[in-house]
């Protein structure tokens, strides 16, 4: 339920972020003699992207696929990472993940726990370089994921 709630909460914010950015703001001097211009527009386009894709399966060494649960993680200065979302994969461990960040992400960490807690979790780390110029860019990356149990059979 609290997932739940968290997701309702998250596409709010993004869609009153749209409307906002699509109305613009307003910063005008009015004072008589000055010959300012006004500035409007979006906030947003001062952001530059990047468009992640990520997809991958989660297996064991016995190439049986694994039903986890893989946490998204973030970090805005590059070393402390915080919860962002969950994602599920598929009863084949199959999983697929897709996200546009601004350039104040400076990266992404996947962690992955299989639901019955049989195996050590897993990770790994996506950095992101913003180009100098222009818009931003997309990224497709394949994760495969190897889990080893906890305590050997």
């Amino acid at each position: 339920m609290k997932d739940l709630k968290q997701k309702i909460l998250q596409k709010w914010v993004k869609f009153l972020t749209l409307i906002l950015g699509v109305l613009g703001f307003a910063a005008c001097n009015h004072e008589a003699g000055e010959d300012d211009a006004c500035l409007y527009g979006p906030m947003v386009a001062l952001y530059k992207t990047v468009d992640l894709s990520v997809k991958g399966n989660i297996i064991n060494d016995a190439q049986q696929n694994i039903k986890s649960t893989i946490i998204v993680k973030v970090t805005e200065d590059g070393e402390n990472y915080i919860p962002y979302t969950t994602i599920k994969t598929n009863e084949s461990g199959f999983y697929e993940y897709r996200e546009c960040f601004t350039d104040e992400c400076l990266g992404v960490r996947f962690v992955i726990q299989d639901d019955k807690n049989y195996y050590l979790s897993d990770s790994v780390d996506v950095k992101f370089v913003y180009p100098e110029e222009g818009e931003g860019y997309q990224e497709n990356k394949e994760f495969n994921f190897t889990l080893t149990p906890r305590i050997p059979f």
